[in-house]
């Protein structure tokens, strides 16, 4: 019973990470069509559902990380300097604060090569497109990430990102069923 849910897991949480894994797997541990085309689909849906709802949360966190521990630029504005209280003096000194209300100037945004292909995959593409390419080209977690960059929709992302998967299941799972016998 326990190397069966193991197996069934493992083959969800493959197609959650890499979808055209999933198959293969599925069929190296002898399950049924229709069990393969479940449990593929399971676990591509639930790996976008989750990717949808926390890359905004993945993207703060990496931010922080970047900030904090790659990002050696000491002029950036999200630093801030107070005055540092010397000690060895003995004089009574008034600090004054005073607060500039002109807002910061944005840095120039620069086209990186990641940039550069997610714009030309929302051209070129769209969201149909990406949704489609996802699960055999791209991996799920890239490809969902790549499809909220596109749009804010998130049911639209989910909606076009399932069907996707759905199709992707039915077609791998046919394609490994006819060469298995």
């Amino acid at each position: 019973m326990w190397t069966e849910i193991l197996k069934i897991s493992s083959v969800i949480a493959l197609s959650g990470i890499k979808f055209i894994g999933g198959t293969p797997l599925s069929f190296a541990f002898k399950f049924s069509y229709l069990e393969t085309i479940s449990y593929t689909s399971i676990g591509g849906i639930s790996g976008v559902v989750m990717i949808t709802y926390f890359s905004r949360h993945i993207t703060n966190f990496w931010n922080i990380v970047k900030s904090r521990f790659l990002n050696k630029d000491s002029t950036s504005p999200s630093k801030k300097t107070f005055p540092i209280e010397d000690v060895n003096v003995d004089l009574n000194v008034d600090i004054q604060y005073f607060y500039n209300n002109t807002p910061l100037v944005k840095k120039k945004r620069i086209f990186t090569k990641r940039n550069r292909r997610i714009v030309k995959l929302k051209v070129k593409y769209g969201l149909l497109g990406v949704a489609l390419l996802t699960p055999i080209l791209l991996s799920i977690p890239i490809g969902t990430f790549v499809a909220t960059k596109i749009i804010n929709n998130k049911k639209k992302i989910i909606l076009y990102m399932s069907i996707s998967v759905l199709l992707w299941s039915v077609l791998l799972t046919t394609i490994f069923n006819v060469f298995r016998h």
